[in-house]
């Protein structure tokens, strides 16, 4: 008899939505279609097969499974929820196979940001290793359900499994302190509380500068203090090579100003839009810089 195994894996919403840049939009989503193909890879190397989503010529997962052909993936184009057929009596074998090579998927990735980044600032944290194995260690939720691939059940919309994600089992862990700036539900890493005093002011200060130094300041902020996941998400396309096994290109990424406006630049660049729209913008643009020069020179 053969039977369905459906795999989800989240948090979704929070971990994409939770973040301040585009290239952290990026990251979030690539880093859940690498680990989700990941999970596909472990299913399938314990007798599963997935059937969807159909995964045969997707770039993403050849390069995880070493047919590394073509270009290297830039765009995570695996989803989080998959199905695999399996024979009888192997659903838990096969799930817990999957997880398990999530799971090493994930602490590789963790391990090639912590070494260079955090691993030095640590020393002068308040708990800093203990604050990041609770938050990368309980953070991914693997849901899974077992079917009949016949019964009405399993193959109607949702299913069996929509009915499993009624049955909350995933406890996050409690995060006391100073929250991430990006990631307000979590601790920030150096442990100290801003609310202590000077002298916690001062020395929560100290980390990040000397996490700074590590990773540039264009990377990191001055008034950013990250958790973990937020840190990860940021720093892994740095240390690709080490994290995914191949190498990404973020230096041009662009910013969510340049976003926004790009519709406007479209439209204005095209003939007889173009010539109107910079007799009408340049004094504009002229005033605003001066305006701000002016500011900076009050401010001095």
């Amino acid at each position: 008899m053969t039977t369905r195994l459906d795999v989800s894996i989240g948090p979704v919403q929070g971990f994409v939505s939770q973040s301040r840049r585009t290239r952290d939009l990026w990251g979030s989503s690539y880093l859940l279609a690498f680990l989700s193909a990941h999970a596909m890879r472990g299913a399938q190397d314990t007798g599963g097969k997935v059937i969807q989503p159909l995964i045969a010529d997707d770039p993403l997962f050849e390069w995880i499974s070493g047919k590394r052909r073509g270009d290297r993936p830039r765009i995570g184009t695996v989803p989080n929820h998959f199905v695999v057929e399996i024979p009888g009596g192997t659903g838990s074998a096969v799930a817990n196979a999957a997880t398990e090579s999530l799971n090493k998927a994930w602490k590789q990735v963790c391990d090639a940001v912590w070494k260079p980044y955090v691993a030095a600032a640590a020393q002068i944290g308040a708990g800093t290793e203990d604050i990041w194995g609770r938050q990368v260690h309980g953070f991914w939720e693997v849901t899974w359900t077992v079917g009949n691939q016949d019964d009405d059940m399993t193959k109607s919309h949702g299913g069996l499994l929509a009915r499993r994600k009624h049955w909350r089992t995933h406890r996050p862990s409690d995060e006391p302190g100073d929250k991430c700036t990006v990631m307000s539900d979590r601790q920030e890493l150096s442990g100290f509380v801003r609310a202590r005093g000077k002298q916690d002011r001062q020395s929560q200060d100290q980390f990040w500068s000397r996490v700074s130094d590590e990773a540039g300041a264009l990377d990191l902020r001055d008034n950013e203090r990250l958790c973990a996941i937020a840190l990860v998400k940021r720093l892994f396309p740095r240390v690709a090579e080490e994290a995914l096994g191949w190498r990404v290109d973020t230096t041009s990424w662009p910013s969510t100003v340049y976003v926004g406006a790009l519709p406007w630049i479209r439209r204005s660049s095209r003939p007889p839009h173009s010539k109107r729209a910079i007799t009408r913008w340049r004094p504009r643009a002229r005033q605003a810089r001066w305006g701000s020069c002016s500011l900076r020179r009050s401010k001095a």
